[in-house]
């Protein structure tokens, strides 16, 4: 071979070479550049909803996510719980969570300890309530039940209305004219009471009384209906929130719409997703609160609580996680779903305002009516009052005479009782000498008799001795 050759082979070796190095390089660049759009894409558009959703190729989205690029992406939300692949896998994760905490809150025998996990779905269901009256229900249960003290004044307040009621619904207080029903009577006794509203759950205690009417009286009759109404409290929230989830899992961002088909369901699924996970990040935020100092002394519901809240690392960090999951485009939209929910709810309570108004009124109308009724029943009992207090005086002025006249009966009888005893003394004496007289004239009687006797006796002896005589004489006699 030739020099020339030689110096071309050489160079082409070298070409080779760079060719390779720039293809080398070339590769790792795309490789950045693809990871970088990929991170740009899951910023945007977030995790893939399940494993069957496809990138705009038409290849799955979940084949682009390896251990590796799970782990850089909730590296900076470590604290928060693993990573997850999709967003299905992620609403799992948080249910699950949910869910062991749910089963700590179970006393030794395995039963539910309801108060502590009505509270606990009440703080979950929350940032989820989708009326404004399912979330004056939520606001009640987390007050009430966030303590023994203030269940027990919540107990106290419904056993009072229990009584009250029982006595309104068969006080008859003018005639002719039907008492109120239990059930109204219940409604209105709790509503007359102040503190937080609590009437969804009243409607749920009356929805669990007896069917017999009888029973309402029994001694444990209260009782057992108080125990019927929070456990169908608690049903009712373990079943709103496994709706909840399971319209999340259909795509369903708006409770009243249905499922929609294609692109639309899985954007309506990203967005009740988003609209979850999001609102899920307050009731997280709120569960590490309770062992925050920082939140020491400050009363839940409140602006400051709200505005700690906010401003918590843990709350942020949840957030951050949900960005990460749902994408910024979605997430947003769901914030966006939910700001004008809230708009909603405003409305609504302004309706419910109007409601509570109307119902104040008809409350107020029907209490009235009921005081007029009272006050011409207490007219006429301070009548019969004032009648009988006369009427008692005029009696109590008669005994006094009949005491009189007793005092001097009693005293008339006492003198005549001394009257009587010094003449049954004398009548005593008397019959006493009588009584000697009697002996003696016994005796006088006895000896008469044995004297008459001896009379007899002597007349007979006489009157043989004559007969003797005569018959001696005649004997005697000479005969002719």
């Amino acid at each position: 071979m030739s020099m020339l050759g030689k110096v071309l082979a050489v160079l082409n070796f070298f070409g080779v070479a760079a060719l390779l190095v720039l293809a080398i390089t070339a590769y790792g660049k795309r490789q950045a550049w693809a990871y970088s759009v990929l991170r740009h894409d899951i910023a945007l558009e977030g995790l893939p909803v399940d494993e069957k959703e496809l990138d705009h190729q038409g290849y799955p989205r979940i084949d682009q996510l390896s251990d590796e690029t799970i782990r850089d992406l909730f590296s900076q939300v470590s604290n928060t719980g693993p990573g997850t692949r999709t967003q299905v896998e992620e609403v799992a994760r948080a249910r699950k969570q949910f869910i062991d905490r749910l089963a700590t809150l179970t006393a030794q025998d395995g039963k539910p300890r309801v108060p502590e996990q009505s509270f606990l779905l009440a703080r979950v269901l929350l940032p989820l309530a989708d009326t404004y009256t399912e979330r004056e229900e939520l606001l009640a249960i987390r007050h009430y039940f966030a303590s023994d003290a203030v269940r027990a004044q919540l107990k106290g307040r419904y056993k009072s209305a229990y009584d009250e009621a029982l006595k309104r619904s068969e006080e008859i207080l003018v005639p002719g004219k039907q008492p109120v029903s239990f059930e109204e009577a219940m409604h209105m006794e709790m509503r007359a009471q102040r503190g937080e509203p609590s009437g969804v759950m009243t409607t749920r205690f009356v929805e669990v009384l007896p069917n017999d009417k009888g029973k309402l009286k029994e001694a444990n009759a209260f009782e057992a209906t108080w125990t019927a109404c929070l456990e169908a409290q608690l049903k009712s929230l373990n079943d709103r929130l496994e709706e909840k989830i399971g319209r999340v899992l259909l795509g369903v961002a708006d409770p009243d719409a249905r499922p929609s088909d294609g692109k639309n369901r899985e954007f309506d699924q990203k967005r009740a997703i988003a609209r979850l996970l999001f609102a899920l990040c307050l009731a997280g935020a709120e569960e590490k609160a309770d062992s925050d100092p920082a939140f020491k002394g400050v009363i839940p519901g409140t602006v400051d609580y709200g505005q700690r809240l906010a401003l918590s690392e843990a709350y942020k960090q949840s957030v951050r996680r949900c960005f990460l999951v749902c994408g910024l485009k979605v997430t947003l939209a769901a914030i966006g779903d939910e700001a004008e929910l809230v708009q909603k709810m405003t409305a609504e309570a302004r309706l419910a305002q109007d409601r509570d108004l109307s119902v104040f009124i008809a409350d107020n109308t029907v209490l009235i009516e009921d005081l007029r009724d009272r006050a011409e029943i207490l007219r006429l009992e301070i009548e019969r009052e004032a009648d009988s207090t006369n009427k008692l005086t005029a009696q109590q002025e008669l005994v006094k005479k009949r005491q009189k006249n007793v005092d001097d009966l009693q005293e008339e009888l006492e003198n005549s009782r001394a009257k009587t005893k010094a003449v049954g003394e004398k009548l005593r004496l008397s019959s006493e000498e009588v009584l000697a007289l009697r002996q003696k004239v016994r005796k006088a009687i006895a000896d008469t008799e044995a004297a008459e006797k001896k009379i007899r006796e002597l007349e007979g002896v006489i009157r043989a001795s004559e007969r003797r005589t005569e018959k001696s004489l005649v004997e005697k006699k000479p005969n002719r």
